[in-house]
């Protein structure tokens, strides 16, 4: 059974240029419970997002090698991660987010906590107190570098490592090829087969496009910093009207583009393809211009 599956895995592999890679991967929860319309967005060489299916695994097929920023996003929950893809391999990174109360209280206070925290600096006063202890005993230069470090250590963690403890990556070669996972792989690749396909009838937007500049929210960094711009992506959708990938046919600043995905899979509702009276899976090109009043 084994070698069938290795067999056929290596077939979809052929089908795929050279240079490129295939990055799947599973979203849970803390207790290994899988997490389905996880929005998996990867920023690098190409720009995509994908949702995770009701077993929780997410796939991107035929994408350049290179390094990637990847997020993963779905209400309150945050977490993001960079890591490098190498052609003509199959990656896998599973996400596990923390706990409920953990995720929504960290995801919603990661922004607001350096503002709250830096005012008390419990640490600061007792390391600034023991400093002077230690400058009569020692030489001055050694504390002093040492109270630099100290006070530089933590800003970065705050800023940077923080929002990304939100959840863990597992990120390891697929040695062992189940079912599940071929099942998976074998099921994105007929999908993006089916995409090709051209229907009697596109897909269309509930309410026209007109109804997602409705929904939308223009992010308040970009709003002060006076950012705005033109993304135009390609949203894929299955015969049930629902996402399996956007793709950025023309990105914009990463505030903007953050804002289009959460606006396409959160807020907005897609009527599918059809082809003789019958859905099927079809796409359709979105413009989304960001304006601003100066």
């Amino acid at each position: 059974m084994k070698q069938v599956l290795l067999i056929l895995l290596t077939g979809l592999f052929a089908q795929s240029s050279y240079g490129q890679t295939k990055l799947i991967g599973r979203v849970t929860s803390q207790q290994g419970e899988p997490l389905s319309g996880v929005s998996v967005f990867i920023s690098g060489p190409v720009m995509k997002a994908k949702l995770t299916d009701a077993r929780g695994y997410y796939v991107f097929l035929s994408i350049p090698e290179g390094t990637y920023l990847v997020k993963a996003s779905k209400q309150a929950l945050r977490w993001q991660n960079t890591m490098t893809l190498v052609g003509n391999m199959l990656h896998r990174k599973d996400i596990r987010f923390g706990s409920e109360n953990q995720e929504t209280l960290l995801a919603k206070a990661a922004i607001p906590e350096k503002p709250k925290r830096e005012p008390a600096k419990t640490v600061e006063p007792a390391q600034k107190t023991e400093l002077p202890k230690k400058t009569v005993a020692l030489a001055p230069e050694p504390p002093k570098a040492q109270e630099k470090e100290a006070a530089e250590t933590p800003t970065l963690v705050k800023e940077v490592a923080e929002p990304i403890q939100l959840a863990s990556a597992e990120q390891e070669p697929i040695v062992n090829v189940t079912e599940e996972i071929h099942e998976v792989l074998e099921t994105a690749q007929e999908q993006e087969t089916v995409m090709n396909q051209v229907p009697d009838q596109p897909v269309d937007v509930e309410g026209g496009i007109s109804s997602i500049y409705k929904k939308l929210v223009y992010p308040e960094v970009a709003r002060r910093l006076y950012i705005d711009g033109k993304v135009v992506v390609k949203v894929s959708v299955d015969a049930n009207g629902a996402i399996t990938q956007i793709d950025f046919l023309k990105p914009g600043h990463e505030l903007l583009n953050d804002e289009v995905v959460r606006v396409l899979t959160d807020e907005t509702h897609f009527i599918p393809a059809q082809t003789g009276g019958k859905c099927v899976p079809g796409s359709v090109v979105i413009p989304i211009k960001f304006s601003i009043n100066r």
